[in-house]
């Protein structure tokens, strides 16, 4: 079939990622393609996550429930804004967000819209997702109805899978990649690595393995709001192996036993692309190491070297000059989380791909705009 003789129509979106460290708006126009297609399955090939399937073109195609299939013609606008809500519960004593990160949020939120409203969208052209954090406090849905009535956007509390299934797409249709490429996405709350037949859920994110660092290699109080800066590199090592033998005990992991036997679509990938915005442990492990795009594990080492030993103010003046960076306490467990990673899933080299959070799945999944 060929999709240049489709009917298509041009609508322009928002979409809204509202994640465990920030809040993520990207608008752009969406060439929707208004087709039945039949999504081409080869006989013994698995298909690609979550029954969706990647056409030429990068066109996104739904195989099941949906008559569409979508690109992005054009991002007109992208930004995230650090919320640091997923390090709020982590503080918490009774797991709830507190009432001065929610204020934090519902303004952020505020301002988001405005912004998407500004580009011409309304908010039946507008849709979001809600990730980990809201998953996990006692208070998240509650807070989520709150920013949604604020806000006039209806916000989708997502699973982990739906949230990998949306990292993949985001990669595959913003970026050219190999057959066999795996994505990964790594918030403040958890990780997604995802294939063309499986995923790998991680647990914790950013500020979960920067409150191990301060609870259980540390011995400190992480409720106090301290900062496990500067970190020795006795301190990072032992973050790395106790992540490590983490992700070796959780459901669903690989197993102590499987350590060295990781899953072959992951260790056999010809590259992993990391996703992520100015944030995003990837982009900062390029920063360290001084631009570069693709890393390997020895070298995320090299850069650990380079960021242990520094107080807060030396890694902020560093690494964390940008507007709405992430406070220098996350830079050393940062790279921590992301060696630790490759080493036990033997991931030979990962490329930083910059995108807004998931948004640009989210833009060309139709189940997000029933109403446009």
């Amino acid at each position: 079939m060929n999709c240049s003789s489709l009917a298509t129509t041009l609508v322009r979106r928002a979409a809204f990622d509202i994640g465990s460290g920030a809040m993520k708006l990207q608008v752009a126009d969406v060439v929707l393609l208004l087709h039945a297609m039949q999504a081409p399955i080869v006989a013994g090939q698995a298909p690609l996550p979550f029954d969706y399937h990647l056409a030429p073109l990068l066109h996104v195609v739904e195989s099941v429930g949906s008559s569409f299939v979508h690109r992005i013609e054009k991002v007109v606008f992208g930004e995230e804004h650090p919320v640091m809500l997923g390090d709020d519960l982590n503080k918490s004593i009774n797991n709830c967000l507190s009432a001065e990160i929610r204020a934090t949020g519902l303004t952020t939120i505020s301002r988001l819209v405005t912004k998407a409203t500004e580009l011409g969208c309304t908010t039946h052209s507008m849709a979001g997702i809600a990730t980990a954090v809201f998953r996990r406090a006692h208070n998240g849905k509650d807070y989520l109805d709150d920013l949604q009535e604020q806000s006039g956007v209806k916000l989708e509390l997502v699973s982990q899978e739906e949230e990998a299934r949306l990292g993949y797409i985001t990669a595959r249709t913003l970026t050219p990649s190999p057959d066999g490429a795996v994505v990964w996405d790594s918030g403040g709350g958890s990780f997604q690595i995802t294939g063309t037949a499986a995923t790998y859920l991680g647990p914790f994110g950013a500020s979960g393995a920067t409150k191990m660092c301060v609870e259980e290699v540390q011995a400190k109080d992480y409720e106090s709001g301290i900062s496990p800066n500067p970190m020795s590199l006795s301190d990072a090592n032992q973050l790395i192996r106790l992540i490590q033998h983490k992700l070796s005990s959780v459901p669903g992991g690989i197993g102590a036993a499987d350590i060295v036997d990781p899953p072959p679509w992951i260790a056999t990938a010809p590259i992993v692309l990391g996703i992520g915005g100015p944030n995003a442990i990837f982009c900062l492990a390029s920063e360290v190491l001084g631009g570069q795009a693709e890393y390997t594990a020895a070298e995320i080492r090299s850069a650990i070297s380079k960021v242990v030993g520094h107080t807060d103010n030396e890694l902020a003046a560093q690494w964390c000059t940008k507007d709405n960076s992430d406070p220098p306490k996350f830079v050393v467990t940062k790279l921590c989380l992301l060696c630790a990673v490759m080493e036990l899933l033997h991931i030979r080299r990962v490329r930083f791909v910059p995108v807004i959070g998931c948004c640009a799945g989210v833009l060309v999944s139709e189940k997000y705009f029933p109403a446009e």
